[in-house]
């Protein structure tokens, strides 16, 4: 399928990404996890993942087959948590709710979670990470790419906040579950360039 202008401005990547193509290969039943040093290409990536979704699209099968009937474009969406964090810090002291962003996080076939653990590590942005993280891992159908700088196990370091390290450690056990992670490595591409 081809992708017009105005489905690629709803999905929120970034127009540097919009001819974005990788070796990468997104599992049907999971997410990745794409992590490495700055510069590596995991945006790059991800990003490209989700534009070969858009392109592929979805399959649509007859009921209680196996049998695919049809392709539907799927609802792809892309988000910086920096992004994220100032949408909802946005909010405050306003009548806007940021209920609707995490809706729409939500609701997507596929998210892109970019830069987890760069945003402030306040209760209210770990509480707003958590939110999204465990409305993705209750609906499996619905898959998640995330990157980051860190490793799982850095990343619940990264995010902890104070002392308490249930919250984080529970949310990077949910990403656990529903990706798969990637080591991106290599030279810095954004320096090479």
């Amino acid at each position: 399928m081809q992708i017009d202008r105005e489905t690629l401005l709803r999905t929120g990547i970034p127009e540097r990404y919009w001819a974005a193509d990788t070796d990468l290969e997104l599992p049907r039943d999971r997410g990745l996890y794409l992590w490495g040093l700055v510069g590596r290409g995991k945006t790059h990536a991800a990003c490209a993942l989700a534009l070969r979704e858009l392109r592929n699209g979805t399959p649509v099968y007859e009921a209680g087959t196996h049998e695919v009937v049809a392709y539907r474009r799927p609802m792809v969406r892309f988000i910086s948590m920096i992004d994220a964090k100032n949408r909802v810090s946005d909010t405050f002291g306003t009548r806007q709710n940021p209920a609707e962003l995490r809706a729409m996080l939500r609701n997507c076939d596929l998210l892109v979670l970019d830069d987890v653990g760069r945003e402030d590590a306040k209760p209210w942005v770990q509480e707003f990470l958590m939110s999204v993280v465990d409305d993705r891992y209750n609906a499996p159908r619905h898959r998640t790419i995330v990157t980051s700088n860190y490793s799982r196990g850095e990343l619940a370091g990264r995010i902890m906040v104070g002392s308490d390290a249930t919250m984080a450690n529970a949310i990077v056990s949910r990403l656990a579950e529903i990706t798969t992670p990637i080591h991106v490595e290599g030279p810095d591409r954004r320096i090479q360039q």
